[in-house]
């Protein structure tokens, strides 16, 4: 049913294309009012043609309003929650560039489900990370750790860290 209602949509707007194009192509002139006419009784005809198949039974039109017609792909979904963690992920790498720790890696672990991204664990990756400075490496992770949760709305105690040596 879903299949048959899309083929019908996307006929119509191909024939609607169709007659733009061949409206802004037409000359002006005697015959171009009777060529326009035929096209919108040729697209008149697209969209009513469904009306015999709804009166004979084949097309119910409650079907098409009690939910069943329309399928959320949840495929399409997953990709782009996917790509809201990525765009996490890179956003929070250079949140912490701009705090002073630069090459650091972030990697979010989350569950996608139909209400949306439920992040679970991040990892933070300091192989890259130099550290640099007289201070201890406990307090500049324990920082990172911080600004994370922070950026993330996560607990501490779900943000690992590793690569520190």
């Amino acid at each position: 049913m879903n299949n048959a209602f899309g083929t019908y949509v996307f006929s119509i707007a191909g024939a609607v294309v169709l007659t733009t194009i061949a409206d802004l192509l037409m000359p002006e002139g005697k015959n171009s009012k009777h060529v326009k006419n035929a096209l919108s009784i040729f697209l008149a005809l697209i969209i009513i043609s469904p009306l015999a198949k709804v009166a004979s039974g084949e097309i119910k039109i409650s079907d098409l309003f009690d939910g069943t017609a329309i399928e959320v792909d949840y495929s399409f979904i997953s990709k782009l929650n996917e790509r809201k963690v990525r765009s996490l992920e890179q956003s929070l790498e250079r949140h912490l560039a701009e705090k002073g720790y630069p090459s650091i890696k972030v990697r979010i672990l989350y569950t996608d489900n139909k209400e949306g991204i439920n992040m679970d664990y991040a990892h933070i990756d300091l192989t890259s990370f130099e550290f640099n400075t007289g201070e201890p490496h406990i307090h500049i992770i324990d920082e990172i750790v911080g600004i994370a949760s922070a950026y993330l709305k996560l607990p501490r105690e779900r943000i690992y860290t590793y690569g520190a040596g």
